[in-house]
């Protein structure tokens, strides 16, 4: 009998088997910052009731609600049913979407021209899927909301500071940067034309035009339009000479064009080119019947008006720079006016005369 002992208990300890625990998880997820994520758990086996431990303080299947502030965040969690048998130990990580950030805010074009649209441009990282753009103008209204991150804009005035932020469709803190708009200094165009009314039939009558434009160096195109289909591209101060064809009366328009694409046009409605059909030549004849004589003169000569003006003309006298020498009236009461600049260099003089707002510009030689 005693040989047969060892054998039953081998028996007995061959046939006790321990009940395995299953644990079955939530899967990993990622959220918006300041989100909410749900994690379970569930555990299956032979001998419930089961327990599930869980770091972070949780405590049951849940579902629980997280709000991880890290990028990531793991919780791990185990199963012991009532025999205090265990699962393996599961993981679930909680990541975060980044942060919402503005990495560039830019105009397509850094100087916009006066009255002309520009583009805003967001550079944007971060948030959930989706991000969303909300435009802002100058008086921090809403001016459009865009999945785009480009949006059109015309600038009210010089300096306008434009906004945009950007958010996304959940939590996310959204972000907003603002930048500045810059109008172009494109300066508006203005000339002067010298000998501004003669004869066609006189060789001696060819206008003179001068940009007096500021800050020509910046300008990429400056284009003369002389009122009869003719156009030249002249980009400097120096004055040039330009004839007339055929008689009328001209109106010159000076268009300049900035370094920026900003064109910005001028029509002087004071100044004006005249051409008659005269019969003969008049070489002191002038408009409102004004004469100046002698011309070429030793740099002293008169100015005279008709007995008809009852006005007060007033008179500068420039050389060929544009300088202005001397400035004078011929009052109401008077009929003439005696000049003299003979002290001044031999040489071609423009004489302009001037009642209310118009303008003659005439031509004397001192000799």
């Amino acid at each position: 009998m005693k040989k047969i002992i060892p054998l039953l208990i081998a028996l007995f300890i061959s046939s006790v088997s321990i009940a395995q625990v299953t644990l079955t998880t939530s899967s990993d997820t990622t959220i918006c910052i300041n989100g909410t994520a749900i994690l379970s758990a569930i555990a299956t086996g032979a001998n419930p009731p089961f327990t599930l431990i869980w770091n972070n303080g949780l405590i049951g299947n849940g579902p629980h609600q997280v709000n991880p502030t890290a990028s990531s965040t793991t919780y791990n969690v185990y199963a012991q049913d009532a025999t205090g048998a265990i699962s393996s130990t599961q993981s679930i990580t909680v990541s975060t979407h980044p942060p919402i950030t503005i990495n560039n805010l830019y105009l397509a074009r850094t100087i916009t021209c006066v009255g002309d649209t520009n583009t805003m441009v967001a550079v944007a990282t971060g948030g959930g899927t989706g991000l969303i753009y909300t435009w802002f103008n100058g008086n921090s209204n809403i001016i459009g909301v865009t999945a785009a991150n480009t949006f059109v804009i015309t600038p009210s005035y010089d300096g306008e500071i434009f906004s945009v932020t950007v958010s996304d469709s959940c939590t996310t803190p959204s972000q907003t940067s603002s930048i500045p708009s810059d109008w172009s200094d494109t300066p508006q165009p203005t000339y002067i034309i010298f000998d501004t009314t003669g004869c066609i039939n006189d060789p001696s009558f060819v206008p003179m035009f001068r940009n007096t434009t500021s800050n020509l160096n910046t300008l990429t195109d400056v284009i003369w339009d002389f009122g009869n289909g003719t156009t030249y591209n002249w980009p400097y101060s120096s004055p040039f000479l330009y004839s007339y064809g055929s008689p009328g009366t001209y109106y010159v328009t000076l268009t300049v064009n900035d370094q920026y694409g900003c064109i910005w046009d001028t029509i002087m409605y004071g100044i004006r080119v005249k051409v008659d059909a005269c019969t003969g030549i008049n070489e002191t004849s002038t408009d409102f019947g004004l004469t100046i004589y002698p011309n070429p003169s030793n740099g002293e000569f008169t100015i005279e008006k008709p007995i008809d003006l009852n006005k007060t003309v007033h008179i500068k006298i420039l050389d060929v720079t544009s300088r202005l020498i001397l400035e004078t009236t011929i009052k109401k009461e008077n009929q003439n006016k005696h000049i003299d600049i003979s002290k001044y260099d031999s040489g071609i003089y423009y004489i302009q005369l001037i009642i209310n707002d118009q303008v003659s510009v005439k031509r004397i030689l001192i000799e």
